[in-house]
């Protein structure tokens, strides 16, 4: 919908690279115009360097915070001033699917600019912590004006209604906080373990704030997800060029991944 609100024919769409595709995949497909910045070198989005691509044509930008999926987290006082400068220039998205994961000494939500009226729309959902990824619930948390913008957008049809089906599943999920925290810290210990053992086999990883750990691979990654698919362990190739992202899963499905990784790589370099 923000695609459509503010990124269609003749707009400018900045966001970062790689990153969530689907903002920038809809701006491109209503014939805007994305422009992708990479990462700085520890993977996390270089905020700056995406600051000196807004220009006169931008419309909307997008920041994934924490990121996918690289898993980082930027400074929360940068990305407010951040925020605070370029809502002035274009609207501002910030995705926070998954700000139930970072440590809250390293991550705050952009809500409060929110309330403060800037040009910022920070949105959430329920496919995450909440286990509602089939529902396809999320929300939007912006201003009237921006609110009222993206209402004209979804009347005129746009897609990813939401049912009542899946609007009551979250209302009740909310309630569930006991489920929840259970979710965050088993997946929290989770995501430890696994980037421990991708240390062991000699991959560092950059720090995690989400429910999976990215593994830089300047090359080889395809290679070695296929070799995973054949032994039954899908991981997302997100970028090539860059690496896997690899999602946590129970302690069974972490003890198969272990395994069926080092098959895999020690069946590519013996191949």
């Amino acid at each position: 919908m923000a695609a459509a609100a503010w990124g269609s024919a003749g707009a400018e769409v900045v966001t970062a690279d790689p990153t969530y595709p689907g903002l920038g995949l809809y701006a491109e497909a209503l014939g805007g115009k994305v422009v992708r910045v990479p990462h700085d070198p520890a993977f996390r989005t270089d905020l700056a360097a995406m600051e000196a691509r807004v220009g006169p044509a931008t419309r909307l930008v997008y920041v994934c915070n924490p990121a996918n999926p690289t898993g980082t987290v930027v400074d929360p006082a940068a990305l407010r001033s951040f925020c605070e400068r370029v809502s002035a220039k274009a609207v501002v998205v910030v995705d926070e699917a998954y700000r139930d994961y970072p440590d809250a000494a390293r991550f705050a939500s952009m809500l409060p600019l929110v309330k403060r009226g800037l040009n910022v729309v920070v949105t959430y959902t329920f496919s995450k912590l909440h286990g509602l990824a089939g529902l396809r619930v999320g929300t939007a948390m912006t201003t009237p004006a921006l609110s009222g913008a993206l209402r004209k957008v979804r009347m005129g049809g746009a897609p990813l209604a939401v049912s009542n089906v899946a609007v009551a599943a979250a209302s009740a999920s909310l309630d569930d906080t006991a489920f929840l925290e259970s979710c965050r810290r088993r997946t929290v210990a989770g995501r430890e373990a696994l980037a421990a053992f991708l240390r062991e086999e000699g991959l560092p990883t950059p720090p995690s704030e989400t429910n999976f750990v990215f593994v830089p691979m300047p090359s080889g990654a395809p290679e070695l997800a296929r070799a995973l698919e054949e032994r039954g362990v899908r991981v997302s190739p997100r970028d090539p060029k860059l690496g896997l992202r690899v999602t946590v899963g129970t302690e069974e499905d972490m003890v198969r991944f272990r395994a069926a990784f080092r098959e895999a790589r020690a069946a590519l370099a013996s191949a």
